[in-house]
């Protein structure tokens, strides 16, 4: 096994911090010193705010509805919602225009025409050369037009990626995924009125998250939790100009892995060819082949059709040319439903040969828990179970060839006994192209 410890940043994207409340700011301060910041408008009231954030993979959406009275005489407002992408995170260049925050603001339901002022911050990128992009402050600008004694509703509706790092070790292919986090100034909106809102609520919405397998890991700022599942508060008279800093970190390892499994898994027409030691034979509208193993669908699975329990049967695939094998796992049973899973059985042991271009082989067993079917289906990876990653055998970066995976032990089901297998996970890339 390799010795080596470097490891490989993959992803280090800055989400960051929005200034989610916004408010007016002066526009003679960018054009005399190169900087922006909000000014007081004690004329116009905050009357109400409501304010929406839901997490939802990478991504976090970000919804605020306010309610603002102009007290005073008829006047136009230069205001700005701002984000922050904080400098101590950066981004790979190979990150597109795809991760960068979508922003609109709306008066009513009519949609502003928005500018935005960035201001990014170079020191930090010559430090680190030009394979990063820096942090950047961007202000989503617009003017608000306000009659005497008018109230309006204005809103603004943001989506942005949650700050996080992910890594891999030369010991392991898949990437370690850290928390995603989360920040989200109140203050801002204080520069309305004298700093406060008649009623403010909001609301962070968890329950993609938990859905997903995840979960929140640390919350911090006003409020409680109101369900398992959404934390918030409702108060009259909130003070914004001194409110504290909402911050949130959740994880979702489980479906970042069902992610990559899905996205770079290989199909049938990727690999070279496939030959099993038996199939069940079709019934009615079903088929029991050896392309299901590798067709991405869950209802459908390859199914033995040897005497016995399925003990000796095995998969042979050969793999595409020039390729780097980085991980091999199955998705076990008949996962279609719940009867099909409890009925048929499961491979509990299985030997894995994997043989290299350079003639070399790795040979070796593996135990396979048996999991419930409530535990499959609460997993986004449906109970995904890694048999072998080229980072514990030191062979990262090496072309393989062949893969056969050899059933030793079964899982008995309560009425069948057939061996299911549900998808067969090989997952790596051209030689020469490490893709994260």
């Amino acid at each position: 096994m390799k010795s080596g410890t470097m490891f490989v940043l993959l992803i280090l994207l800055a989400g960051g911090e929005v200034f989610a409340n916004g408010g007016p700011f002066d526009t003679s301060i960018p054009l005399v010193s190169g900087n922006i910041s909000f000014l007081q408008e004690t004329d116009i009231l905050l009357r109400s705010e409501h304010l929406t954030i839901v997490p939802v993979g990478d991504w976090i959406e970000v919804h605020a509805v306010y309610v603002l009275e102009n007290t005073g005489p008829a006047r136009s407002v230069e205001y700005a919602f701002p984000i922050e992408v904080d400098a101590s995170y950066y981004t790979y260049y190979y990150h597109t225009s795809s991760k960068e925050p979508s922003v609109s603001i709306l008066d009513g339901a009519l949609p502003l025409p928005l500018q935005i002022l960035s201001f990014p911050e170079e020191e930090d990128a010559e430090v680190l050369g030009n394979s990063f992009v820096p942090g950047i402050d961007n202000w989503y600008t617009t003017t608000l037009s306000f009659q005497s004694g008018e109230t309006k509703v204005i809103s603004a509706h943001c989506r942005i990626m949650a700050g996080y790092e992910d890594f891999s070790y030369t010991k392991q292919f898949f990437p370690s995924h850290l928390s995603r986090c989360f920040q989200y100034r109140l203050d801002p909106a204080g520069y309305w009125g004298c700093g406060t809102a008649d009623t403010f609520q909001y609301a962070i919405d968890f329950s993609w998250v938990l859905q997903n397998g995840g979960k929140v890991d640390s919350i911090s700022g006003p409020g409680e939790w109101l369900s398992e599942s959404v934390f918030g508060l409702t108060q009259s008279d909130f003070s914004l100009d001194s409110a504290p800093v909402i911050r949130f970190e959740y994880s979702i390892d489980r479906w970042k892995l069902a992610e990559l499994i899905e996205n770079y898994a290989l199909r049938r027409w990727h690999v070279s060819g496939v030959s099993v030691s038996s199939e069940l034979p079709d019934q009615e509208d079903h088929d029991y082949k050896y392309r299901n193993l590798f067709d991405g669908d869950l209802s459908t699975a390859w199914v033995e059709g040897a005497s016995g329990d399925g003990t000796g049967e095995w998969i042979q695939v050969d793999l595409p040319e020039n390729f780097d094998l980085g991980s091999i796992g199955i998705i076990n049973g008949y996962q279609s439903s719940q009867e099909a899973y409890e009925s048929n059985g499961r491979a509990a042991q299985v030997r894995c040969t994997i043989v290299f271009a350079d003639g070399s082989s790795t040979e070796f067993s593996e135990d396979i828990e048996d999991r419930s079917w409530e535990e499959v289906t609460a997993d986004p990876c449906r109970g995904f179970t890694p048999l072998w990653d080229a980072g514990w055998d030191g062979k990262m970066y090496e072309v393989a060839v062949s893969v056969r995976l050899e059933i030793l032990g079964v899982h008995p089901g309560h009425s069948y006994n057939d061996l299911c297998i549900s998808e067969f996970i090989i997952i790596g890339f051209p030689h020469g192209l490490w893709d994260w």
